[in-house]
């Protein structure tokens, strides 16, 4: 076996070139003999790689997260950050399993981003993330470029329990895109999930629980404060909650604070949780 750890500042172009002439090297070889590459699976993406053979082994530890990391800045052409380095060494160090991914104190770009969901929604380590995109004044132009790089890489994981995209400024397109990751990925069991302060509208919260209505039916904790949600569309939720019985059985905490929902609708609420689920979840408008 050899193991090659990269410690250059291009470790990412050095992997892809070491790959590519391995795999020349190798490609006539008998299938049984040829060498197999245990890396990172977003890594080996970003380098237009397939593994040899062996899954790739998706928890190395702290010191193998942050080289997977650097590798993908260096495919990325982007410096790494040494805050994200230090948040996600502390949370291995203090085996906590939750993340928040946030440039607030960074001017970072696309290829930033890309790497740290690489980085993030690859590791097995990490089942508690939150993503918080920033203010509209730093360097990173659009949020839907972000939803495209979290998106893919949401559609494939299964190790996450908790996810957060409140406060992420996600735009029309970039919602759907998560919405849709989350409608497809059938092996994550999430419990806990929040939107909240993302100008998402009545028809983008709507289709929202219908995903996890149908991806997600486990889920216990749903969070939609401030998203610009009306009565009407929470009549409609409650219509899918009906429609949908092991998400409303199993839902014990629903908000949807800060929206304009009208007089009525806590009473309809509660007729529909007490008449159709024989349940009453926490609720908060």
């Amino acid at each position: 076996d050899w193991f090659v750890k990269f410690a250059h500042h291009e470790a990412g172009v050095l992997f892809k070139v070491v790959c590519e002439q391995l795999g020349k090297a190798c490609c006539r070889w008998p299938e049984v003999a040829r060498p197999t590459i245990d890396a990172n699976a977003l890594l080996l993406e970003a380098a237009q790689l397939a593994s040899f053979g062996a899954e790739a082994a998706r928890n190395n530890g702290a010191p193998g997260f942050v080289e997977t990391y650097s590798a993908l800045c260096s495919l990325y052409d982007v410096p790494v950050s040494p805050n994200f380095i230090r948040r996600a060494v502390l949370a291995h160090s203090t085996d906590s399993h939750a993340l928040r991914l946030d440039w607030h104190g960074d001017t970072l770009a696309l290829g930033h981003v890309q790497a740290m969901v690489g980085s993030v929604l690859h590791d097995d380590w990490f089942s508690d993330l939150s993503f918080a995109m920033g203010s509209a004044d730093k360097a990173i132009k659009t949020i839907d470029s972000v939803a495209e790089t979290v998106g893919p890489a949401l559609s494939r994981v299964t190790g996450i329990t908790r996810i957060s995209f409140a406060h992420a400024r996600l735009q029309a397109n970039g919602a759907e895109i998560v919405i849709s990751a989350l409608r497809s990925n059938r092996q994550i069991m999430l419990d806990f999930v929040d939107f909240s302060f993302n100008q998402l509208g009545d028809r983008l919260v709507n289709e929202l629980v219908e995903a996890l209505g149908a991806s997600q039916p486990q889920l216990r904790s749903l969070h939609l404060a401030a998203v610009g949600l009306t009565g009407r569309g929470m009549a409609d939720i409650l219509d899918r909650l009906v429609g949908c019985m092991e998400l409303g059985k199993s839902l014990e905490t629903l908000s949807v604070a800060h929206n304009t929902l009208g007089k009525r609708v806590g009473v309809c609420f509660c007729f529909v949780c007490v008449f159709s689920f024989g349940a009453f979840p926490s609720f908060f408008f």
